[in-house]
Parts: C-alpha cells; structure tokens; sequence
C-alpha cells in the first residue's frame, strides 16, 4: 500500500490539490496495528469502481480525481471492479492476477495528459 504521501504527491503534481479527504475514506479499514493479518483486505472494500461511485456521492464528483488516483497507484495501474474481488481477476490486493492488465508506469502516462509542457 502506497502512504498517505505518495497519493497526496500525485494528486498535487496532477490536479494541484492533495485529496487528503478521499484517500482517508478510501483507507479507512486499513490498520495493521489492530488487525495485522487483514488489513490489506481492506481494498476489497472501496478500490473498484463502484467504490468510486459511492466517494463521488459522498464528497462530490471533483473527488473523482483523487479516487482514481488513489486506486491505480495502489492495484497498479488497474481499477477492479467490486466483483474482481470474488471471482479472482484481482488478488486481495487489488492487484489483477492476469499481467498484462499491469500497468506500472500509468502515472507518467496521465502525467502527459494533465500536465501540460510548459
């Protein structure tokens, strides 16, 4: 799991704000101190698109952005459906188990997209 950091530092480089709110809600299960053994489960719960969907509804569709962010970095350059978790497309990660779904340099490609040359 990526830190809080990291998402913040992409969301600022890309869309100039840190989206701190949306990674928080997206992470809010995760907790290794209390439950060491499930914690990265907690992905199953709001990385997908449909826990996109539920963030835009809780905090307005601009938290798109951040959410989008959020997931990619953390399931590797995939965005699971809530389903992948159950049938196995996905790890317990999020991560897909078939490799070329994986994409590692997806940052640099919305990088190209968003921020323009100056």
């Amino acid at each position: 799991m990526s830190e809080l950091a990291v998402h913040e530092m992409q969301c600022r480089e890309l869309f100039d704000q840190p989206f701190t709110n949306i990674h928080e809600f997206l992470d809010q299960q995760y907790d290794p101190d209390k439950n060491p053994f499930t914690s990265n489960a907690h992905r199953a719960l709001y990385h997908h698109f449909e826990g996109i969907s539920e963030v835009c509804r809780a905090y307005g569709m601009t938290s798109l952005f951040g959410a989008v962010v959020h997931i990619l970095e953390d399931c590797l350059g995939y965005i699971p459906r809530k389903s992948d978790y159950l049938d196995g497309t996905v790890d317990m990660y999020g991560r897909p188990n078939d490799q070329s779904k994986i994409d590692t340099k997806w940052f640099e490609r919305l990088k190209v997209i968003y921020i323009p040359e100056t």
